[in-house]
């Protein structure tokens, strides 16, 4: 399918395949802890400081300590792409899907995802880039974006970086990291319903031309509708009719004849 934009609520959500499979009903408590979920792109997307090309992905938390923390392989668990810091954002409600909402980037350059959501959890995760790829992402969605100046190569030490915001004019504030970690702030909430990407196929055009508003399919996909009732018998029995009233009328005049005479 396509990749398309759609600007909702500040962000960008994109029309494409993803495929958040059942990993917590799967393997239990571990996979809901961990969040792990596949997803797939059909498009390049791009994480801080990488691109990830049209695939399937496994997205999870660090561990347990490091919740904040997100670790991306390709789909196999064998492929490491790296690590990132995220804090928690909020969206209006949850859904049984994965859901990854984009910042907009300029046209031609693969889409930065802003945040992901687990399913059935209202609280996901919101990237943190680095100064220059924030600076140039806030600029260019006209939004602002969480930054870092962080290289820890570790979950526990990059769990404990600073984290600032970047507006579309380059101006710099803090992020209170600490009061997005016990819930009293977010990164970001949603304030409008967003698209979905779901696992489902999407309907095709030809497919929806079919049915109708009341669930039944239309007059060009069904039966025929007739023009006239149709007919039940032929005209023979007129046909007799006419003879019969003839023979009567020359048999009553025959009659009449003879009583004259």
């Amino acid at each position: 399918m396509r990749l398309t934009r759609v600007t909702m609520a500040g962000c960008i959500v994109l029309g494409f395949c993803l495929y958040a499979h059942g990993n917590a009903n799967a393997q239990g408590g571990t996979a809901q802890a961990e969040e792990l979920t596949y997803l797939e792109f059909s498009a390049p997307v791009s994480l801080p400081g990488v691109t990830l090309g049209t695939g399937s992905y496994m997205f999870k938390r660090a561990d347990a300590n490091n919740p904040d923390v997100i670790h991306v392989f390709d789909r196999q668990g064998t492929k490491f792409y790296g690590m990132w810091l995220t804090v928690r954002s909020q969206r209006r409600e949850p859904t049984d899907t994965s859901q990854v909402q984009f910042i907009e980037t300029p046209e031609g350059a693969p889409h930065a995802i802003r945040s992901w959501y687990y399913p059935q959890r209202q609280m996901g995760h919101e990237f943190i880039y680095s100064k220059a790829q924030a600076m140039r992402l806030a600029k260019s969605s006209g939004e602002p974006v969480l930054m870092t100046d962080s290289t820890a190569k570790d979950p526990a030490s990059l769990q404990k970086a600073e984290v600032q915001t970047v507006s579309p004019s380059g101006e710099i504030t803090p992020f209170n990291r600490s009061a997005a970690e016990n819930g009293s702030q977010v990164a970001r909430a949603d304030t409008a319903p967003t698209t979905t990407a779901t696992a489902a196929p999407p309907v095709s055009a030809a497919a929806s031309a079919l049915v109708g508003t009341a669930g039944q399919t239309s007059g060009a996909s069904g039966r025929p509708r007739r023009e006239s009732l149709p007919q039940t018998g032929s005209s023979l029995w007129l046909v007799g009719a006419i003879a019969l009233a003839s023979l009567t009328g020359g048999m009553s005049l025959r009659a009449f004849a003879a009583w004259r005479w």
